[in-house]
């Protein structure tokens, strides 16, 4: 399955970030790559991220969080969200740049015995950009989410899909009278539900 992409988020003049899905051992990717486009060079960078649904899903949740809160004027470690036994994803919150808005940097880390810190794989961009990061994200989870149920399986189509909740279903008649909310239970209808098809008890009563 070729690269499917989602959306973009212009960061500025000449780079912006590039939302797609892919496939890779069967499984659903969601991907974030940082685009350049200069007199020099022109395409991909290694900032990125490639996230599985329920990472997608992980990061998503906390980005909405973050949203609905006010960035310090300070570095601001918001939240890490466990990748590995080794590694997890930071979010955090940095100081205005030079046009006075906060960032917003999500990163892999690894803590080995080797080595404990930041690796290159991530993205920053702007506070007032964030609508439209959520916005793409919410998009690549929908995709993945609907190539998951159509997946064939041994135990059916979408069988490893997350399932959808389920309808209420409203009781007959509950609606009709509101007899049944004032009574406590069901109320039967005559004389079909009293004479249990028997044309004799009709007789009788």
């Amino acid at each position: 399955m070729a690269d499917q992409t989602i959306g973009e988020v212009a960061m500025g003049g000449t780079t912006k970030l590039i939302f797609s899905v892919s496939e890779w051992r069967g499984r659903q990717f969601a991907g974030v790559r940082k685009f350049v486009a200069t007199q020099k060079y022109e395409g991909w960078t290694k900032a990125g991220l490639s996230m599985p649904r329920n990472l997608l899903r992980a990061v998503l949740d906390t980005l909405a969080a973050l949203e609905h809160s006010l960035p310090p004027k300070e570095e601001h470690e918001f939240k890490r969200i466990p990748k590995g036994d080794t590694e997890y994803i930071k979010v955090t919150t940095l100081p205005p740049d030079d046009e006075g808005l906060p960032l917003v940097d999500v990163r892999e880390f690894v803590d080995k015995p080797t080595y404990q810190g930041p690796t290159r794989s991530g993205i920053r961009f702007r506070w007032n950009l964030l609508p439209e990061v959520l916005a793409c994200l919410r998009e690549q989870a929908k995709v993945i989410g609907e190539a998951e149920r159509n997946e064939p399986s041994l135990f059916g189509t979408g069988a490893f899909a997350e399932p959808e909740e389920p309808k209420p279903t409203p009781r007959v008649g509950e609606h009709e009278n509101g007899l049944t909310e004032l009574v406590g239970e069901d109320v039967k209808s005559f004389p079909a539900q009293f004479l249990d098809g028997d044309p004799g008890k009709g007789k009788a009563i």
